[in-house]
């Protein structure tokens, strides 16, 4: 796994959704890359939401937590597999073309990887 991208969130549809919907837009190589999504909400919809995304991307982890605030972000950290892992915030969307970003395997160690984005509306 080159990558993970890391999205703590507290579960709200109108904003994670549009989040995915943008990283997965992109067509990028999904074998390289892993998105884990930890939920500290307690949103149904949103759950249940989640659930039918995961079914149709083998890459995209889903999780229940308990753990608040920064918590929630460091339980997503311990589920990620990737070689390099960038946080997304849950309101930001990947900018249209960032997936040349994404290309990481050519990259040194410890190289820092930049991914553009963008705040949803």
């Amino acid at each position: 796994m080159e990558f993970s991208l890391c999205i703590p969130t507290n579960g709200v549809v109108e904003w994670v959704m549009p989040v995915l919907d943008s990283i997965y837009n992109e067509k990028f190589d999904e074998g390289l890359f892993e998105v884990v999504v930890m939920d500290n909400g307690s949103n149904q919809e949103f759950h249940d939401a989640m659930i039918k995304y995961v079914k149709k991307h083998d890459n995209l982890s889903y999780y229940q937590t308990n753990a608040s605030g920064f918590k929630c972000q460091i339980e997503a950290f311990k589920k990620a597999e990737g070689k390099f892992v960038k946080f997304l915030n849950h309101r930001m969307i990947i900018l249209p073309g960032a997936r040349s970003a994404f290309a990481v395997r050519d990259l040194p160690k410890g190289a820092l990887v930049e991914i553009e984005c963008i705040a949803a509306r």
